[in-house]
Parts: structure tokens; C-alpha cells; sequence
């Protein structure tokens, strides 16, 4: 409002426009006017910019200078005032917010930053130790101290955000933690007790790779858009954007599920608000029940029928209805009418159709310029059904009442279509009459779970906006891992159910439901390497679960979801689904994906860990006569049992059968692993090797032989040189002549291999030593009988120069070529002078790549109680007695030396069971009296030993050496396992040492944590204080090994598995019987001749847990799977490390379609098009052929040259059978196929670095199956060697799908990587499927979780 208006007329008027007098007053007022019109502006904005939700510009960095936060470059109006509003509500004075706020404000991630309270690290009385970490009391160590630990470089600005946030009076310090973001930083180390809630902490503490990921489960719905307003008349502008009432859509889930028979054709062209407009819909609490892997299950029968009836009979197949001129296509197992003009479409046969209300309805695609009405009672006028058509599929439907004035028409119920129509590409059908909204027929025979997953719709709603050009290719392009993955249980209703459940996605390129898996045991997880073809042009994903193959079965669904995931920096843990034929990633890396895919649980865990002891009872005081009372629970000097392993493990060759034991150490037998030893076991820093040694292939190797040579038997060593030999080594010096200086082990020969084997391995060892040059080992083959190859093996074995007196160990493993015909091997001095040497001794050859310690050949043996083992415990036990003696009082048992003796020290002992106040004495000399060997008995085994003197006049007595027993009459016990040994205090033998035991002492680690136990029974105790107990090891293998746990009910060793792989585990579940009376588990690994192991970690974990914090993994058969339950991912990461874990499956048929090449189109010559005549198709990966003679490929054939060719385009896809049936008159037919694993390797992104494919392949390639489905049992499949250039049988064929391990897939490759197999076809059989699956493993950075027999799940290590 101008101010002029309160002026004079006169002074407003102008008289004249052309007189300047005039012009100066209109200047004069107008100034006025502009200056307080500039004002009541100004006044009406700065009330607007006094409010925080109103300011802009300079005024809204007021705002912000008042808080302290200035605007950063780049950040909006709108992004300054949410950030000011997070400033001053955000949490302060806590670590929490503080750490929250820096993250805020310098865009860090929240393992970036790391609040630290040194106060509690401080010493104080009665609570820290001397020894141990705490700090004493300084300006740092303090209260009301932070020290803040950043990851990345932050600007100065940090000391004002810290002022604002901190505590008035706390000190702050600032430090720079370059390990934040190192993935080859150490792992923090934190204690099962600390319960990490959050993401964030998860993050840090452990260091994981941020991961973009996101997961659609069932119950999670769009919402309204809260920025839509109500469209009011003479308000609302028609292009404002207003709605009306009524015009916004429900809220619609993301994940829609409906159990139905239509077998279902999903189109690109469907656009309605719900997906599954048919069958049985899920209620709201089916939903909340499939969000999360916890015990809510919804049930789906295999006996399912659509629910109340569809009045229209037989409307899918269209039977009772008629169109005048109107063509049926064929859709699933339904019809529907094929529309060009307006048509009248009757029904002529319903069900009865009592009084009441009902929906009718019907499935259409039609122009925008057509319409649907429905003629139901002759009463009554045609109704609109609708008009909203888009070209696009729909299902409308619209409620009508059946009451007394309703009659059916005599043409029956019409559904009226009309015109005009755009195109011809218009559809109408599943014509609906019932109490249902959904579609529903009760005469069709399918049995589907559908699901339907709004990927698209979810993700810009969430996440981001995608673009909307290719959103399969897109979302490939941003996430690595598609998983699609369901939870579950199967019932049996009765006794014979039978069948499967099937496990189906849309490929909207091939327009085909493709099969992907079979539901087994409780989980399966299917992961889309490309996920495009099943992404329609509405961002859909359909699936479905196929149970028209069962019966007699419930499938109570726990979870369904579909996950994407991208690993962007770091690692991270890949699980392999241990369920599928497929496999699957599963990438858990945060504590909130714990939860959405298995709850937490909240969790309690003890590990037992190799290395740890016993640890001093810090409260116990030492016994004082004069000043301690006998209660007052002072300890006498040596009482404690501190310093015991919990875990003990030694090598031995006794087969022993725990019992009850008592004794500080449990394994009083065999050569026990050192206390350091099993400290790397527990670091998992380095591994312990224990081999079972083989058999020396060398005569005349040992130190007391003065006379033959080392060599193999039926060999005659080949010498340049003059050899000697001594009775502690053999010598070969320099001739007279200059020639080469060297000791053959054989005599060469280009057509004798001495009994050695072309392709095996060998190791040769021995000590030696050498005056000038280098001492090498040398070897050379013939691969055709008449001479030597050019290419010979000559090593250094790096033994320093000596004077010669001076013996180094050594060892040296070698291969012979496959096709050997001849060998010679030796050591042969390089570059020596005149009066040179090398020496040798204790020389050994065995077969494999271990050394193990030297042992005489069988032809040395002298009868020294070995027999025909040569590969025994090392020992100097003078007594062979082993057999159990059962004693009463004042029995002696004399056991005679084998051997002789020598002055010094001997330590004498034996292993028995004798009741309390009994004691053994030992004679062992005839100038000495007995000595005691203990009088510490209790009722239980135990070992005792002595050491004694041995003096030159010391004679063993000619009964040899007397123990006897002192013991209450009417009291008997047993004896065994005598020793009287020079070196050792552990009893040994000269048997094969096949066993590696191991001991978990659980009774002592309880008491020594817990204290004492009111439980009398360990069983009882540990079965009430944990419900998982699971023992671990990662290894490596040479040969055959198996485990086995000791059971105390059936007094025997249980073989619970043959070991195979790099990991194993065994959960524990009766504690009964596999714990003895003292709290110990005893278990054993079983080593063949030649074999060994290698742990690199070992471990026992007694674990507790109930409601839900971390994952619960299990395996229906827990012989071969495990109870994997974990508090966070970082274990998982602990206990096995990362693999660069590959799995390879050779797809069905080829690759993606390819266009003809056409010369006056848009082909261009650089395009993709291909010229006629060419192979539409891409590469076939797979070739099949049908013949009925004996072929054998050729090197060069990379598709069988015979036969009639069989279209493998859908093989896997949709059934391709295969007959051979009475009508040929041939007896037996062939069914070729060629399968070309290496370009299937390579067209799915992974690398090999040479052209050598089979050598390659063979370090990489873990197993192989070959997966065939047969319709006939008996029929045999083939595979070609090209090794042996012949067919060999892989198996006998089942009639239904078959997994066939192949061993040694390499062997059947040609050099292009093509393998080659047949089926004989007897007749009337048919073949249906087939296709490959290859596991490999590349650069190990860890052990892989895969069990090589996917039908059992996996051999998990876990803590």
C-alpha cells in the first residue's frame, strides 16, 4: 500500500506531464515512497527470517553462526538448516555423541574414529595386578580424560566441534590411527562379553569393508508421499499436483506372495497396484511372520486348492465360453482370447449361484480407447467393468448382489468388449464369478507359491533413483551379489509322502519359468550373476516355488528375501549356500544384516585354545606352620596345579584307551608337542607337521653297517670318485684324474626304474657335508628307452662348506614325468678342487613330499622287536612289555631289557591302576636295593616314573628288571606299559606312530575360570551350562586321515570322519559319553602310511545362546555339517581368514542370441550381427549328438564329427529328451556331448594366465560334478581320457537327476579345454538333462567354508 493515498489531492495530481516542475515532485515523492515501501518489506522478511524453517541466504548463516556450524561449500539452504537442526539436537558430552559428531561434520566413516578413556586402563588397589597392563595415575591417565583416535587427516577446525561437544572441565587429546582402513591391521582382540550392539561398533571394532547392501523381505510396504495435499475447489489449480480424495493408492508391499494352481504367464505389460491378482492372498500377520529367519512359519500344502470356487467352470481353458470370430492362445495352463474387434463374449455354464454378493471380473489387455461391461442379469443393464485401459494387462473386477430379481441371460453372463482398438495386440480372459477379489479356480491342477519382488520400486524409495533405461543391467552395474534366498521346514503329512519342491524364476528373455533348485534341509540361496533377464521393464523380479511334484507334504516358510550386495573396500566373509547344487554368497559384514537375515541371539562362549594353562591362584597364600590355620585355605608349597595345559597333543604309536585318569598330564605317551608348539596352534601363527613316516626305499643307509653301499635294492651304486665308508658315514673323494665327482644311487639305465613309478613323488634325505663347491642333488629320466632328456634336475642343497666333520640336514622332493622309462639319481659335488670330499649318512627315500626322520629299510631290519614297520616311534625304552598285568599285594612282575645299557641316567616308570595306600617298587640293579616308584595311588590310572642312577658297575639283574607291588590284601589292580628309558620321559615304542592325540582338559578350564561346581557329574554340569560345544581345526593333508573321539560308554574310539579338505569340525553333543569321569575329551587322528598333517589351528568352544544375537547356521545331519553359531562376523574371520573362493557353473545351451547381419539395415561391419548362415546363437558351451557307433575323438575335434546333432539350446532350461526307443533296430545308441569347461570359465569373468588350460586348471580346479537326468536307471555314462586315449566308466544311472563326482576332471580335457562324454542308451530309455558344476580356489588368503559334498552342508571350524 502506497503512502501517496494520505496525501492532498492536490499534491498528487499532475497538472502537467511536459512542465519539469512536475517531474522533480514525482521524483521527490516517489523517493519517499520507495523508501517506505522498502521498509514495511523489510519489517514483514526479517519477522519471516527470524524463524529457523523460514530463513535463507545470510540470514540463514546467521542461524548457523549462532550454533557455532558454518555453511560448507556446496550445501544448500535446505541441506545448512537440516544440519543445524541435527547441530543442536544432536547427543553431547557422551563418547557416543562426540563420535557421532565428528563423523557428521568431516564426512568419516564411523571406523574412522575412536574415542578412548584412559581412566579406565588406571591401577587401582585391590584390583590390578602388578604384572599387569594398568597404568599408574598421570595427567593423561585421569579422569575426565578422551583421547580421540582418527583414522584420516582432519582439518584444524576439529579443536571448536570438540569444545562444543565435550563436557565442560574434560581434557582432550587427539591422535592419528594410520591402521584404521588397514586390511592387514591386527583384528582387535575383544572378549565374548562385549556385547556389540551397533553397526558402527561392529565396524570399527573389526575393521570389515563398508558394504552398500540392501535386502527385500516380505512386510515391508510403500508409503504415501507426505508431500500430496487434498485438491479443494477454487483452490487448487488443476496442474498443482493436488489429489483428490480417494486418488492416492493403499499402501502396497514391496514383496507380494500368493499361493495358487494358474500356472501363471507374467507379462513386461502389466501395470496394476497389486502383482499376484490371483490365487490365496497372505494376511498382514503372514507377512510380519516371513521378515525375519526367527520361529514364525507360514504354512503351504502340497495338496493347496484355489479357494471357493470359480462360478465360470472351466474358466481357465475357456471350455463353457464362446466369442464369435475371436482366436485362443495358449498362456501357462490357461487360455485367453486373442481381441482385434468388439466382441460379446458368454458364458454358458455356471455353477450354482446361491443369493448373496460377489465379485466378478476378468484379466485384459486393451487399448486405452476400449472398454469391458458385464451383462449378469436379464434384469438388469450392462454394467461398466472399465473403461481405464492402457494397453498394458490388468485385472479389474467389481462387486454385484444376486438377489430374488436376478436371472441369468439366456446367452448366459456376457462380457461385453469394445472397440475401437489401436493395435491388434489386445487379450481377455480368467474370467472371474466368486466371494474372492483375487482370481481363483478350483479346476486346475497346478500347485505355485509366487512371489514377487518390487526391486525398482523399493530401491528409489530407499536408496537412490535408477535410471530406468535397463534396470537389470543397472543394478548389475552397481551390486555385485543378486541373491535370492528362502528359510524353511519341510512335514510329512503321512508316511508315503514323496516329491520335491522346485524353485522357479521368470526369465523374461526367454519367456520361460526357468528351474534353478530344489528345496532341501532348511535353507537355499540362489545368486543371479546377471540378473537382467529376470528384471522385467517394471523393475520386477518373479519367483515362484513349484509344489505340484508332491504330496503328502507342508512347506512351512520361515524367510523369504532378496538381497544385493557391493563389497566397496576391505574384505569381508563369503559363506557358500551349503544346500544347492549352485551355491550362493551370503556377505555378512554387519551386525544389522545379522539380524535381518537370522536375528541375533544373546550369547555366552568359553574357547579353550591351545597354549593356554592353568593360571596361579593369585588369592591362595603359601602354608606358614605358625601362622596359618588348616581351614583358612592356605596352599602348600607345590600344590598348585598352575602351569598345566588345558589342551595337550603328542604323536604316538600306542593304541590307547583312556580310562579314568588322574595325573598332571593327561598324555604321558608318545612324543608330546611342546608347550610353544601349541601356542602357534592357538595364534594360528604357524602349523605343527605330523607324518607318518613311509618306507625307505635304500639299502645299507644305516651308521652300524660298515660293509655295502646306499642303494636301491637290485642296484648297484654308480661311483666317480673313491668312495670309503666308516661305521658313521660313507665318503666319496676326488680322483687322480680331473673328472666329476659324484655317488649314483642306481646304476643309470634308460629302461629300469628300480621300482620307482612314473608320475609319483618322491622325497630323499639324509645328513651331509662337503669340503669345497656346492653339493648338488642331480637327476635324469628317459621317456623313450634310448636316451637321457636335455632337461635334468641339478639343486643346490645348501650345505655350507666344512672341514667335512661338520653334517647338515637336508631333503629334496621330486616328481618322475609321467612316461618314464628309465632313472638315475645322485649327489654330485659342482666346481670342487683337487683333495675335495662331500660325505653322508642316515640316507633316506620315501615316497610322497614329507621327510620324515630316518629309519632303516625293511631288508636292514635285525629283528630289534620292529617286524616290517619301519616307521616307528623313536625310542630307547630298553623293556617291550605293553600287555596289561593284573597284580594283587606282593606280586612282581620282571620285565627283560632288549638292548644294552650304558652309563647314566635311566628313567624308569610304568602305567597303572591300584586302589589307595598301595605302592610299586623297582629292582633294577643287582648291587642296589629297590627303589619306590610311588606310593601316590587312588583307585585310577596313573603314570609314574623315577630317574636312576646307571654306573659302569651296574648290572641289569638276568630277569631284568622287577617291579613290585605293595597293596591291602583282598585288593587287586593292573600294570602295563613298562619303561626304562635313557632320553625320554614319556612312554614309547617302536610301533608305527599313526596315532596324533589330543587331550581337552574342560573339568580344569571350569574350575580354574568358575571356580568350584555344587554339580557332581562334568557331564551334567557342562550339558546345563552350554548348548553348543564345537571342536575345530584348519590343516593341510598328505594321504589318508581320519578322526576319532574316544567314547567312555562302548570303552572304544569313535571314527566320526575321514578328514578331507583344509577344515574340519565336530559338535559335541553327549557329553556323557565322549566325557570322562575327570572332565576330559579325548580324541585322535588316525594317520595312514605315507601321510601327514599339517594344523595351523586348533580349538574348543563351549558355547551358550538364547534370544537372538548372532547367526544360527545348522545342518540337519551333524555327522558331516555343524552348528554354526557366532556373535559377530569378525569370528568367522578369525577363525578361517578369507578365500578367494571361486565356483563355476557351465550354463545350459550357449550364450545370449545373436542378430542375422543384414546388408541394407543398420548393421554395421564392427557391430554384433552376424552374417547369415553363421551361428545365431553365440558359443555353444555344450554339444550333444545321437549315434550308434563306437566314436573316439581326436585332438582336434571340438564337437563330435558323427551323428545327428540334438538342439541344446534349452537344455537345463526346459527338458530335452532323448530316446532311444524299439522302433531303431541298433542295440545300444549313443548320445555324445562335448562341454567346453574352459570357455565357460573364462565367459563368466574369470582368468587363466597361460595356454597351458589342463596344467592350470589342475592347481585350480577343487571338484567337479556332472549332473545328469535320466528317465531309465542302468544306463551307463562315459567319460574320455586323454591321458589314457580311451572311454571310462564314470557311473550307473539313476532314473531321476544324478550328481556324479568326477575326481580328476582335468584328465578328460583336451588342450582347447573341451571334455568329451557319452551315454549308452539301451532301449526305450530316455536322457532328459545334464549340465557341470566346478568349484575352484584361487589365491588363498584363508581356508574355504565349502563341503565338497553339498548334499550335507559344510565343514565349518567356528569359535
Amino acid at each position: 500500500m502506497s503512502f501517496t493515498r494520505f496525501l492532498p489531492p492536490v499534491w498528487r495530481k499532475k497538472i502537467s506531464t511536459s512542465h519539469d516542475m512536475y517531474s522533480m515532485h514525482d521524483a521527490i515523492i516517489g523517493a519517499i515512497d520507495y523508501t517506505l515501501s522498502q521498509v514495511k518489506d523489510d519489517t514483514i522478511m526479517s519477522k519471516q527470517e527470524s524463524l529457523l524453517n523460514e530463513a535463507e541466504g545470510p540470514f540463514l548463516d546467521y542461524w548457523g553462526s549462532w550454533f557455532g556450524l558454518n555453511r560448507k561449500d556446496g550445501w544448500s539452504d535446505d541441506t545448512y538448516r537440516a544440519a543445524i537442526k541435527s547441530h543442536v539436537t544432536h547427543p553431547r558430552s557422551t563418547v557416543e555423541g562426540i563420535r557421532q559428531a565428528i563423523v557428521n561434520y568431516f564426512d568419516l566413516n564411523m571406523s574412522d574414529v575412536y574415542i578412548y578413556e584412559p581412566f579406565r586402563d588406571i591401577f587401582r588397589w585391590n584390583r590390578g595386578k602388578w604384572n599387569s597392563d594398568y597404568k599408574l595415575h598421570s595427567t593423561y591417565y585421569d579422569t575426565a580424560v578422551i583421547d580421540i583416535q582418527l583414522g584420516k587427516n582432519v582439518p584444524s577446525s576439529i579443536q571448536d566441534l570438540l569444545n562444543w561437544f565435550r563436557m565442560a572441565g574434560v581434557l582432550w587429546v587427539v591422535s592419528y590411527n594410520g591402521a584404521a582402513h588397514d586390511v592387514n591391521a591386527p583384528i582387535f582382540d575383544f572378549t565374548s562379553e562385549d556385547a556389540l550392539l551397533f553397526i558402527n561398533e561392529l565396524q570399527f571394532l573389526y575393521g570389515y569393508n563398508i558394504y552398500d547392501s540392501f535386502s527385500l523381505t516380505p512386510g515391508i510396504y510403500s508409503e504415501p508421499s507426505a508431500a500430496i495435499s487434498e485438491f479443494i475447489w477454487n483452490k487448487s489449480a488443476w496442474n498443482s499436483g493436488d489429489s483428490w480424495i480417494g486418488q492416492e493408492s493403499k499402501i502396497t508391499p514391496y514383496v507380494e506372495l500368493s499361493q495358487s494352481s494358474l500356472d501363471y504367464i507374467p507379462s513386461t505389460l502389466y501395470n496394476s497396484d497389486t502383482q499376484l491378482f490371483f490365487g490365496s492372498t497372505l494376511e498382514d500377520t503372514d507377512y510380519t511372520a516371513l521378515l525375519a529367519n526367527d520361529t514364525k512359519y507360514v504354512p503351504f500344502s502340497s495338496s493347496y486348492e484355489d479357494g471357493d470356487n470359480n462360478k465360470f467352470l472351466d474358466s481357465a481353458s475357456l471350455k463353457y465360453f464362446s466369442a464369435p470370430l475371436t482366436a485362443e492362445e495358449d498362456f501357462g495352463n490357461y487360455k485367453m482370447y486373442h481381441v482385434t474387434n468388439g466382441v460379446t463374449i458368454s458364458s454358458s455354464k455356471l455353477d450354482t449361484l446361491p443369493k448373496g454378493d460377489y465379485y466378478i471380473g476378468c484379466y485384459a489387455k486393451l487399448s486405452s480407447t476400449a472398454s469391458v461391461k458385464i451383462k449378469y442379469s436379464k434384469n438388469e443393464e450392462p454394467v461398466l467393468l472399465s473403461s481405464s485401459y492402457n494397453g498394458k494387462y490388468a485385472w479389474n473386477s467389481i462387486k454385484i448382489t444376486v438377489d430374488d430379481n436376478f436371472q441369468i441371460p439366456d446367452e448366459g453372463i456376457q462380457f461385453i468388449v469394445s472397440g475401437p482398438f489401436k493395435d491388434d495386440d489386445n487379450y481377455i480372459g480368467l474370467f472371474y464369478l466368486g466371494s474372492n477379489e483375487q482370481y481363483t479356480d478350483n479346476d486346475l491342477s497346478g500347485n505355485y507359491v509366487y512371489s514377487t519382488f518390487d526391486l525398482v520400486g523399493f530401491y528409489n524409495r530407499y536408496i537412490g533413483e535408477l535410471s530406468g533405461s535397463d534396470y537389470g543391467t543397472e543394478i548389475n552395474s552397481l551390486y555385485s551379489n543378486k541373491l535370492i534366498s528362502y528359510a524353511f521346514r519341510q512335514i510329512n503329512t503321512s508316511t508315503d509322502a514323496s516329491g520335491y519342491f522346485n524353485v522357479q524364476l521368470y526369465n523374461w528373455n526367454l519367456k520361460l519359468w526357468v528351474t534353478i533348485g530344489t528345496l532341501e534341509d532348511t535353507f537355499y540361496s540362489y545368486s543371479m550373476n546377471d540378473i537382467s533377464p529376470y528384471v522385467n521393464a517394471n523393475g520386477y523380479v518373479y519367483s515362484r516355488l513349484d509344489l505340484t511334484n508332491a504330496s503328502n507334504k507342508v512347506l512351512n516358510l520361515n524367510w523369504v528375501g532378496l538381497n544385493v550386495s557391493k563389497r566397496t573396500e576391505g574384505y569381508g566373509i563369503k559363506l557358500y549356500s551349503d544346500n544347492s547344487n549352485y551355491g550362493s554368497y551370503i556377505d555378512i559384514t554387519t551386525a544389522g544384516y545379522l539380524k535381518l537375515l537370522y536375528g541375533y541371539s544373546l550369547f555366552n562362549k568359553d574357547s579353550i585354545i591351545p597354549g593356554d594353562t592353568i593360571e596361579d591362584e593369585t588369592e591362595a597364600q603359601v602354608l606358614s606352620w605358625n601362622n596359618s590355620a588348616w581351614s583358612d585355605g592356605s596352599v602348600w608349597l607345590g600344590q598348585s596345579n598352575s602351569g598345566l595345559p588345558y589342551i595337550e597333543s603328542s604323536q604316538s604309536g600306542t593304541d590307547y584307551a583312556p580310562d579314568s585318569y588322574l595325573g598332571a598330564y593327561k598324555l604321558f605317551f608318545g612324543t608330546p608337542t611342546s608347550l610353544e608348539d601349541m601356542h602357534k596352534l592357538g595364534s594360528k601363527e604357524e602349523s605343527i607337521t605330523y607324518a607318518l613316516g613311509g618306507q625307505n626305499l635304500l639299502i645299507n643307509t644305516s651308521s652300524s653297517v660298515t660293509s655295502g653301499r646306499t642303494e636301491i635294492p637290485g642296484a648297484s651304486a654308480g661311483i666317480d670318485g673313491v668312495y670309503s665308508r666308516t661305521d658313521s658315514y660313507e665318503q666319496v673323494t676326488t680322483p687322480s684324474f680331473d673328472t666329476e665327482l659324484f655317488y649314483r644311487f642306481v646304476t643309470p639305465d634308460t629302461n629300469n626304474l628300480y621300482g620307482l613309478t612314473p608320475g609319483g613323488t618322491y622325497t630323499i634325505s639324509g645328513n651331509a657335508s662337503h669340503t669345497t663347491g656346492e653339493l648338488n642333488f642331480r637327476a635324469q629320466y628317459s621317456t623313450n628307452g634310448k636316451g637321457w632328456v636335455t632337461q635334468e634336475i641339478l639343486s643346490d642343497l645348501e650345505i655350507p662348506v666344512s672341514d667335512g666333520s661338520v653334517f647338515t640336514p637336508f631333503s629334496y622332493t621330486f616328481t618322475i614325468p609321467v612316461g618314464a622309462t628309465g632313472i638315475y639319481f645322485s649327489l654330485q659335488n659342482m666346481d670342487y678342487t683337487t683333495g675335495s670330499l662331500f660325505r653322508f649318512k642316515n640316507m633316506q627315500l620315501e615316497k610322497g613330499s614329507i621327510a620324515t626322520a630316518w629309519t632303516p629299510a625293511p631288508e636292514d631290519n635285525s629283528g630289534h622287536n620292529m617286524g616290517t614297520e619301519a616307521y616307528a616311534e623313536s625310542t630307547t625304552n630298553l623293556l617291550f612289555n605293553q600287555g596289561e598285568v593284573s597284580v594283587s599285594n606282593g606280586s612282581s612282575i620282571s620285565v627283560p631289557i632288549s638292548g644294552s645299557t650304558s652309563t647314566g641316567t635311566y628313567n624308569i616308570g610304568c602305567y597303572a591302576n591300584l586302589p589307595a595306600n598301595s605302592s610299586v617298587s623297582v629292582s633294577y640293579s643287582e648291587g642296589r636295593d629297590p627303589v619306590l616308584l610311588s606310593s601316590e595311588y587312588h583307585g585310577s590310572y596313573q603314570w609314574h616314573y623315577i630317574s636312576v642312577p646307571f654306573n659302569s658297575s651296574d648290572v641289569i639283574p638276568s630277569e631284568g628288571i622287577t617291579f613290585t607291588v605293595s597293596m591291602p590284601n583282598g585288593t587287586s589292580g593292573t600294570l602295563k606299559y613298562f619303561m626304562m628309558d635313557g632320553s625320554n620321559t614319556h612312554y614309547l615304542t617302536t610301533l608305527p606312530n599313526k596315532y596324533v592325540y589330543q587331550t581337552y582338559d574342560l573339568a580344569n578350564y571350569y574350575l580354574n575360570k568358575y571356580g568350584k561346581t555344587a554339580i557332581n557329574s562334568y557331564a551334567d554340569l557342562f550339558s546345563s551350562l552350554y548348548n553348543g560345544t564345537l571342536l575345530g581345526m584348519n590343516y593341510s593333508l598328505t594321504g589318508n586321515s581320519t578322526f576319532e573321539v574316544y567314547n567312555f560308554g562302548t570303552k572304544s574310539w569313535d571314527n566320526i570322519n575321514s578328514l578331507s579338505g583344509t577344515t574340519f569340525s565336530w559338535r559335541l553333543a553327549n557329553y556323557t559319553s565322549y566325557l570322562s569321569n575327570n572332565g576330559v575329551v579325548y580324541t585322535r587322528i588316525v594317520l595312514d602310511t605315507n601321510s601327514s598333517i599339517s594344523l595351523s589351528q586348533l580349538s574348543l568352544d563351549l558355547i551358550n545362546s538364547s534370544d537372538g544375537y548372532g547367526i544360527n547356521l545348522s545342518s540337519d545331519n551333524t555327522d558331516y555339517g555343524a552348528d554354526l553359531i557366532t556373535e559377530l562376523a569378525k569370528i568367522l574371520n578369525d577363525q578361517y581368514g578369507i578365500n578367494d573362493y571361486t565356483r563355476v557353473e557351465v550354463s545350459q545351451g550357449s550364450t545370449s542370441l545373436g542378430s542375422s547381419f543384414s546388408w541394407n539395415s543398420s548393421s554395421t561391419w564392427n557391430g554384433t550381427n552376424s552374417y547369415t548362415g553363421s551361428y545365431p546363437y553365440g558359443y555353444q558351451y555344450y554339444y550333444l549328438t545321437k549315434y550308434n557307433g563306437d566314436y573316439s575323438p581326436e585332438d582336434a575335434d571340438s564337437v563330435p564329427n558323427v551323428g545327428t546333432p540334438i538342439d541344446v539350446r534349452l537344455l537345463g532350461l526346459t527338458p530335452i529328451k532323448v530316446t532311444h526307443d524299439s522302433s531303431e533296430s541298433t542295440t545300444s545308441q549313443y548320445v555324445y556331448g562335448t562341454i567346453n569347461i574352459v570357455q565357460s570359465y573364462l565367459d563368466q569373468g574369470n582368468q587363466l594366465k597361460t595356454s597351458n588350460y589342463r596344467k592350470e586348471l589342475q592347481s585350480n580346479i577343487e571338484s567337479s560334478t556332472l549332473v545328469v537326468n535320466d528317465d531309465a536307471s542302468g544306463n551307463i555314462i562315459q567319460g574320455y581320457n586323454r591321458d589314457t586315449n580311451s572311454w571310462e566308466k564314470l557311473s550307473v544311472l539313476s532314473s531321476n537327476e544324478q550328481s556324479i563326482t568326477i575326481s580328476d576332471l582335468v584328465s578328460y580335457l583336451n588342450d582347447d579345454g573341451v571334455m568329451y562324454y557319452r551315454i549308452i542308451l539301451d532301449k526305450d530309455e530316455t536322457i532328459s538333462n545334464m549340465y557341470v558344476v566346478i568349484n575352484t580356489v584361487g589365491d588363498s588368503l584363508g581356508t574355504n567354508l565349502y563341503s565338497s559334498n553339498y548334499n550335507y552342508g559344510a565343514d565349518i571350524i567356528t569359535e
